[in-house]
């Protein structure tokens, strides 16, 4: 397909066809992004430029002999260093980073409402991976510190979207609702009808609220994805309100706003609550969908307790933490001794990222790091990750 070509009536054509971190910021740098999307479909930028931001040794052969071994990976380390170095958001940041890219809009298979997207395609005959970025809890698709993903797909001619699902998670329509959940899917069936996906590796990656929302979409979908990828998620948004609780007014209101109340025992919103939650969908991705859960040591944003249950969602019950362990993380938000990485191999992606292991568990489908490090994402080993996964 002809780049550029993604306008209203082309937008239109796919109707037929488809029948926790605050903003555009990391909860850890400083600017907040939460200006609303405007405007109408529009190319972020030209087709041509150079990119001095990324390493491209040892890319060899075409997209359909990616591996591991020689995709290329980026400079940038994590999100929170990323934005640290590049605190400008919103659709300016795009499009001096990443010009190759546009925003479509595209409707939703529910309501007909209209979702704004930014979209990468090389418009290449050959199938190539998908990959899918969902920006974080009170932010919306021009989230800036989703770049990288971009820059990486533009590198390997990769497909790359990041789609809206209602904006923050400010309201009962947004916060993995029906409507949101939906609103991703049909960003799926947009790049699979206007290009060459290969659907044995579409991959789907968040952090925060975006990881909160990856894992409840590996519930309901898991013969969707290759892969599922997720940084400081949020497992159970009614303990998430207790973590908040006069702490961060901001989290403890919108969550609120989107559940009908605060989630308090025995009332609708909490039964509201716990229905957009991983808790209640998680089980469901279990040996049918490769996930990659990742959680900081020092996370004060989302409580590291949060990725070990959502691990023990899917792992098997041998391999799934005791009821002890589980009461120390709660008590302490911390590993306890029996569980501190001691010896073992180093990952040296992780280690060049700033995130050294101290946890690692795996068990089928799922596969646990408990890293050295705040509420974050490290670009490069979950890139790494998801060029590994394939759906059989």
């Amino acid at each position: 397909m002809r780049r550029g070509a993604l306008l209203a009536s082309t937008v239109a054509s796919v109707v037929g066809a488809t029948s926790a971190c605050r903003s555009g910021r990391s909860d850890e740098s400083a600017a907040r992004l939460d200006a609303p999307p405007g405007g109408d479909d529009r190319r972020i930028g030209s087709q041509t430029r150079t990119r001095p931001d990324v390493a491209t040794a040892n890319v060899r052969g075409g997209p359909d002999d990616i591996t591991p071994d020689n995709v290329a990976l980026l400079e940038h380390t994590t999100a929170v260093a990323y934005q640290r170095s590049f605190p400008d958001g919103a659709i300016d940041a795009w499009h001096e980073r990443v010009p190759q890219a546009e925003v479509v809009r595209i409707p939703s298979s529910i309501d007909g409402e209209m979702q704004s997207a930014i979209w990468y395609d090389s418009g290449s005959a050959q199938h190539r991976p998908l990959l899918v970025a969902l920006h974080s809890w009170s932010a919306d698709y021009e989230q800036n510190l989703d770049i990288p993903f971009a820059e990486f797909a533009v590198e390997n001619d990769w497909v790359f979207m990041h789609p809206d699902f209602r904006g923050p998670n400010l309201r009962p329509q947004a916060t993995a609702s029906e409507l949101a959940v939906q609103d991703v899917i049909d960003a799926v069936s947009f790049a699979r009808h206007q290009t060459a996906v290969d659907p044995s590796r579409i991959y789907l990656v968040g952090y925060s609220g975006g990881a909160m929302k990856a894992l409840v979409l590996a519930g309901r979908h898991p013969h969707l994805w290759a892969g599922v990828a997720a940084w400081g998620g949020i497992y159970d948004i009614v303990d998430w309100y207790g973590h908040n609780r006069g702490k961060d007014a901001h989290y403890t209101k919108t969550i609120a706003a989107s559940c009908g109340g605060a989630p308090r025992p025995g009332t609708a919103a909490e039964v509201d609550c716990r229905a957009r939650s991983p808790r209640t969908h998680l089980a469901n991705a279990a040996g049918k969908v490769p996930v990659l859960i990742a959680h900081g040591t020092r996370d004060t944003t989302v409580p590291l307790r949060h990725a070990l249950r959502a691990y023990d969602a899917l792992a098997a019950p041998p391999d799934r933490f005791t009821e002890a362990q589980h009461a120390f993380v709660q008590a302490h938000g911390a590993l306890p001794a029996d569980l501190r990485r001691q010896s073992g191999a180093v990952h040296p992606v992780y280690e060049r990222s700033g995130a050294p292991i101290r946890l690692e568990r795996r068990s089928g489908s799922v596969t646990l790091i408990v890293y050295e490090g705040g509420h974050d994402m490290a670009y490069n080993p979950t890139l790494r990750w998801l060029a590994e996964q394939r759906r059989r």
